[in-house]
């Protein structure tokens, strides 16, 4: 709006434009917006911290339950579930492989029990076992080891991010059981399987481990991947 004005000392008159409002300059405007890009980085950063902790954190809970399963059935039988000559005492398998072993399955590890023997009484692990959330039980199923008495439950155990967790009956701190899980990365650093090989991770698609190599590089990936696994006895 137009404001009209009087000069009295020369009789003219003069029309003023109205003061300008304030605003923004297209600098000030970018300044702004990047620094709220840099903020809601900082936050997605923040948060995503916040869910691996919290993802550690449950795995190692679910790692509490089953090493209390493992020790109930040390407590009932006088030795760790998967320790005897049969299965290799000392090598860090899955529990499936633990608890599916076609060379001798009679022997193999019993922390779920035998499914229809006559007058058998569950081990007091499977109550453990059971007590775990159900996102961490996978691959459950029946099988028959050729002897309707001796059919048997087998089992994975996956960690809060997915992926299989290992076990090993005497490779823990004092040569007691402990569990891995690879941790968020999905990758085990600090794992050998069997055959003195460093174990990567299970590939799905072609059903084996993948193994890490020797080379330079492939040490230092290694050694990068270790620092997120997570143990049971630590």
């Amino acid at each position: 709006m137009m404001i009209f004005n009087s000069d009295k000392n020369n009789g003219s008159q003069r029309f003023d434009a109205p003061a300008s409002r304030p605003g923004f300059s297209l600098i000030e405007l970018l300044v702004a917006i990047g620094i709220i890009s840099v903020l809601i980085v900082i936050g997605i950063g923040v948060g995503m911290k916040v869910l691996g902790q919290s993802k550690d954190k449950a795995t190692k809970a679910n790692m509490a339950i089953i090493m209390n399963a493992i020790d109930t059935y040390y407590d009932e039988f006088d030795e760790y579930p998967g320790d005897t000559p049969t299965l290799g005492a000392g090598q860090t398998r899955t529990f499936h492989e633990f608890t599916d072993k076609d060379t001798d399955p009679s022997a193999s590890m019993e922390l779920w029990g035998y499914l229809r023997r006559p007058n058998y009484t569950p081990p007091k692990s499977r109550d453990k076992i059971k007590g775990l959330p159900n996102n961490v039980i996978e691959n459950k199923n029946d099988i028959d080891a050729g002897d309707d008495d001796i059919a048997r439950i087998t089992f994975d155990l996956v960690d809060s991010y997915g992926n299989v967790m290992l076990y090993s009956p005497n490779s823990g701190l004092g040569g007691t059981p402990v569990i891995f899980s690879a941790g968020p990365d999905g990758k085990f650093g600090s794992v050998k399987n069997v055959y003195d090989d460093w174990v990567k991770y299970y590939d799905t698609v072609d059903a084996e481990w993948k193994i890490w190599g020797t080379s330079a590089e492939e040490v230092k990936k290694r050694e990068e991947a270790a620092k997120d696994d997570i143990r049971s006895d630590k």
